[in-house]
C-alpha cells in the first residue's frame, strides 16, 4: 500500500511528527523474540558491543552508545540503543 499521503500528513508542515503503522504480519512474534535479548545485550563487554556497531549506517543499525548528540553537542552517554531494522 502506498503510504506517501500518510507520511506527508504526519511529517508535513502541519504534521505532529508521528506515523503509526499497524497490521504488520509477524510483528508480534518478532517483538516477543527480540525484546528478551535486551538483557543479554546489556551485559556484553565493551569489546563485544563495539563489534555490533555499524558506523557506515551512521549508527542507525546495530549498537549505538555515545554517538548521538544532546544539548551543546555533547555525546549522549546516558543510554545505549540497538537498532534492529529488519528487511
Amino acid at each position: 500500500r502506498d503510504l506517501s499521503k500518510s507520511i506527508e500528513v504526519a511529517y508535513g508542515l502541519d504534521g505532529i511528527g508521528l506515523l503509526v503503522v499497524s497490521g504488520i504480519p509477524g510483528y508480534v512474534e518478532a517483538r516477543k523474540t527480540l525484546l528478551p535479548l535486551a538483557a543479554k545485550l546489556a551485559h556484553l563487554s565493551k569489546e563485544k558491543l563495539a563489534k555490533l556497531e555499524h558506523p557506515s549506517s551512521n549508527y542507525s543499525v546495530g549498537w549505538s552508545h555515545g554517538k548521538e548528540k544532546i544539548g551543546g553537542g555533547k555525546a549522549d552517554v546516558y543510554k545505549g540503543s540497538f537498532y534492529a531494522n529488519p528487511k
